[in-house]
């Protein structure tokens, strides 16, 4: 009950939004699989296609810690400009039609990118 009574500190509820903003590129990777087997891919070509945002997370986890470790005190705008390509990638799967099945496939990995900006978010909040 005491919690309830404490002013909330800035930090924590900036971690709060920025929580909530990465989890909605996130409720799409939990229904990948099924959004890729209804492209009318098979199961093979479904599993193969599911590795490739592992590969992109890593690589734009290290590019944008690289990034903001070449210029100081540039955490929130690096991660800031990962989080860009990751809600259009979000407006794309909703506003293209289901035909375009390659178009949404790329916009779909496109919602992957928004990993290193939650990470930079969390590394800038816990230096405040």
């Amino acid at each position: 009950m005491r919690c309830l009574m404490l002013p909330p500190k800035p930090a924590n509820s900036s971690t709060n939004h920025v929580s909530a903003l990465d989890n909605v590129p996130n409720s799409l990777t939990n229904q990948q699989t099924l959004i890729l087997a209804s492209f009318g891919f098979s199961a093979l070509q479904t599993t193969l296609l599911s590795c490739v945002p592992g590969i992109i997370e890593v690589l734009t986890i290290l590019t944008g810690v690289r990034l903001a470790a070449r210029r100081p005190n540039s955490r929130a705008y690096v991660g800031a400009i990962y989080f860009v390509p990751a809600w259009l990638g979000i407006l794309l799967v909703n506003l293209l039609p289901w035909s375009n099945r390659t178009g949404l496939l790329i916009s779909r990995y496109l919602t992957v990118i928004s990993v290193p900006g939650f990470i930079l978010s969390l590394l800038w909040l816990n230096s405040v």
